[in-house]
């Protein structure tokens, strides 16, 4: 296992599930299409984005009338005007093509429009000023005197004087543009990555600065982004209010934006169950080595056949899936890799996180109720543990196969179960938590079976016992929610720490609304632990 390897969060060189079909598909409508639009390339965090995008560029690459710029908007953040390291990239373009052109005059315009892009971005860095806004705060702003004077400074003035500057330059650009490349011939294609990574503010920014391009003859833009985050920040910009004086503006919808910004929208579809083996292929060799090659495809691809819903999985998340596992065997060589995978499987599926949050607190619970219900036995299941009534049978049918049985039979799950978090969660102290929530909720349980009022006082001071193990273990964490689980873990110890009633029928009384509020408590302290673990979880 020594020459296991993680998987890269790298665009594929050959990427597969249809991107290159897909590629083509675009390939071809930027070089016939009058170039004055926008791909959109929708999709979630880790769907493949960039992965189609390069694709893209790789089939533009040998078009002698194509030339492509990549922007990074995440790296230019915190620029205060986006629209300046843009122009900036394009000015590196064309200075980049034109060093390949064998014709004087293609060599020539290139480099105009270069100077024509670097005289713009100029402008707007030099007339950025500062002026007071409200108290304590500032905002920038154009400064119509100082981007004159700047535009006025650089050569190859063939534009006259601007009074507008947006108007200005980019008319200077359209034509500095047109005397390099014929009409209709011409393509700069942008393409904008890293949108997901960029603040909602940030990203809109991005948009609104394309929107500059869109009256140039000779701009396509490819752009990749979640569509969800887009659309949250245009309805929290330009949402119902947002107007100045008088009434409220009708809202502007996230949805309607993007329509109009994008002529050529495209949602990346997920990983479905037949296409696993195809996925597999395109990070086998080279990326891994020929031994973990052929462990990927026979022992891990079984088990990503359960992973996969049937609404596909995002691409990202199988590679995390898959580096967790090697990360797993080896640190913990000595494991048992089907065990390894079974846990992987139920905490990373959404739909069974109910039984893996069960299986955490109540190891022995989970697998007695698995193994009586494999047996025929489901009427018990829900009798005996009510948290499990409601998971789904795929569940029972994945773990039924001979590769899930295998964790029914592991003498002790703890290891395993340190194992998996410790790829998963930042939060120390969270596996204590849950052992300790479990053996409460285990307590309760024998609460309402205790025959005497005994007997349940007895149970009531064992609960105490163990809620003040779990108090001991959330002080370890951190957080706004772990302030808020501490709170409820100090209310349930103080409940518990009542003193006893003598009166048999005032003791029975205050044990039942103990106990009512007791459970009430547990269930609120497992949702507030769940919730810290989701929130730092990796």
């Amino acid at each position: 296992m020594s020459e296991y390897k993680i998987l890269l969060d790298d665009p594929a060189r050959q990427p597969k599930l249809g991107f290159d079909q897909y590629a083509q598909a675009f390939a071809g409508i930027i070089r016939e299409s009058e170039p004055r639009f926008a791909i959109g390339v929708f999709g979630n965090w880790g769907s493949g984005k960039t992965t189609l995008m390069r694709a893209i560029e790789r089939e533009l690459a040998a078009d002698p009338e194509v030339i492509t710029l990549w922007f990074n908007a995440w790296r230019y953040e915190r620029e205060e005007h986006l629209i300046v390291p843009m122009l900036d990239t394009l000015r590196e373009a064309l200075l980049g093509w034109s060093r390949d052109q064998h014709r004087p005059e293609q060599r020539a315009g290139a480099r105009r429009a270069a100077a024509t892009a670097a005289r713009a971005a100029r402008a707007i860095l030099v007339g950025l000023s500062l002026r007071a806004g409200l108290p304590g705060a500032a905002e920038l702003a154009l400064d119509a005197g100082k981007i004159a004077a700047a535009w006025n400074e650089g050569p190859d003035d063939d534009a006259e004087e601007p009074q507008s500057f947006y108007h200005a330059s980019f008319t200077a650009l359209q034509q500095s543009l047109a005397q390099f490349a014929g009409p209709d011939r011409q393509r700069i294609v942008i393409f904008v990555d890293d949108l997901d990574r960029c603040l909602p503010a940030s990203a809109l920014q991005v948009l609104e600065s394309m929107k500059l391009f869109f009256d140039l003859s000779g701009f396509v833009f490819v752009v990749g982004l979640d569509r969800h985050v887009v659309e949250l920040a245009i309805e929290t910009k330009y949402g119902t209010g947002h107007g100045a004086g008088g009434p409220a503006e009708a809202p502007i919808k996230g949805v309607d934006y993007i329509k109009k910004i994008f002529q050529v929208p495209f949602t990346l579809p997920p990983i479905s169950r037949l296409q696993l083996d195809e996925f597999l292929d395109s990070i086998g060799p080279p990326q891994v080595s020929p031994a973990q090659d052929d462990d990927l495809r026979e022992r891990v691809r079984p088990h990503l056949a359960h992973l996969v819903t049937d609404a596909g999985v995002n691409p990202r998340e199988v590679k995390r899936y898959l580096n967790a596992y090697t990360l797993q065997r080896r640190t913990r060589p000595t494991l048992d890799a089907d065990v390894v995978l079974c846990l992987q499987t139920l905490e990373f599926r959404a739909d069974w996180k109910d039984a893996y949050d069960t299986l955490l607190s109540e190891r022995e619970v989970f697998t007695d109720a698995v193994r009586r219900r494999l047996d025929g036995d489901a009427a018990a299941v829900e009798n005996l543990w009510p948290e499990l009534a409601a998971v789904p049978d795929a569940i029972f049918e994945y773990l039924g196969t001979p590769a899930g049985r295998r964790l029914l039979m592991v003498p002790s799950l703890d290891p395993y179960l340190h194992s998996v978090e410790a790829t998963r969660s930042t939060q120390p102290g969270l596996m204590e938590s849950y052992r300790a929530l479990g053996n409460l909720r285990g307590l309760l349980r024998s609460f309402d079976a205790a025959g005497t009022a005994e007997q349940r006082w007895q149970l009531r001071s064992n609960l105490l016992k163990e809620a003040a193990l779990l108090l001991g273990t959330v002080t370890e964490m951190s957080g706004g929610s772990a302030s808020a689980l501490l709170a409820d873990v100090e209310e349930l110890v103080r409940r518990s720490e009542l003193p006893r009633i003598t009166s048999d029928r005032t003791s029975d009384t205050e044990l039942e609304s103990w106990r009512r509020a007791a459970g009430e408590l547990l269930a609120r302290v497992h949702a507030r632990l769940r919730r810290l673990r989701d929130s730092t979880g990796t």
